[in-house]
């Protein structure tokens, strides 16, 4: 056991901590701590595995980051895995909040997770801004999800738009998914809706580059008998 687990576990935090930033100032880059602490962790270590993992992330590797993150939110110190989380979207990496914000889903923490799921799309992940959609479509919010899917859709993703398309077919809001299968398309998407009454649409490019009109994906042609 290492004199910085021993700090560790004795809840001794501040002597730990001295120790690990130490390491790192004595020449111990980012990526170096990084593979030492998933060397550690491999090895069953995890107490060291952690110490390593914040030295990391002190270092501004994101991964550790998100590591550590995972490590809070199971021993529910909510406070600083989101600080973890936060810390990784000013680095770059907003999608360690959309995975607290989906833990927090599937814990049944709404308020929680949505309000994550807000923080990454504000720092720019689509994938936080699709499930945010899905979220406030189920919630009722109709319009929440339609903005947030139209938000996605300006910045070059339709699919949010494609699949609030298809869970309001599957609700029986044949209108509501008509109309948005339409906005996607318009937007550049692929639609596929077998239920409704025009099955496929997709969207091109005039020669200027402007968009162009929807059109409908072709039936095969089938012809009479006799026919040429």
């Amino acid at each position: 056991m290492s004199l910085a687990e021993w700090f560790e576990r004795c809840g001794y935090r501040a002597g730990a901590e001295r120790l690990y930033r130490a390491a790192e100032a004595a020449g111990e880059t980012a990526a170096v701590l990084m593979r030492k602490a998933e060397a550690r962790e491999e090895a069953g270590d995890p107490w060291e595995a952690a110490l390593l993992y914040r030295a990391a992330a002190d270092a501004g590797n994101t991964k550790a980051m998100k590591r550590l993150a995972e490590v809070r939110e199971r021993t529910e110190d909510y406070e600083r895995a989101e600080q973890l989380a936060r810390q990784a979207a000013d680095a770059g990496d907003p999608t360690v909040l959309t995975m607290l914000a989906r833990l927090r889903e599937g814990a049944g923490e709404q308020e929680d997770a949505e309000r994550l799921y807000r923080a990454a799309v504000d720092a720019g992940d689509t994938d936080a801004q699709r499930n945010l959609a899905v979220m406030r479509e189920q919630a009722g919010d109709q319009e929440g999800a339609e903005q947030l899917a139209r938000q996605a859709a300006d910045a070059g993703d339709p699919t949010v738009l494609t699949m609030l398309a298809q869970l309001r077919q599957e609700a029986g809001d044949q209108t509501g998914a008509e109309r948005l299968a339409h906005l996607a398309a318009d937007a550049g998407g692929y639609v596929s809706l077998p239920r409704l009454k025009e099955r496929e649409w997709r969207c091109g490019l005039e020669a200027d580059g402007a968009i162009a009109e929807p059109w409908v994906w072709p039936q095969p042609h089938t012809f009479a008998s006799g026919s040429p």
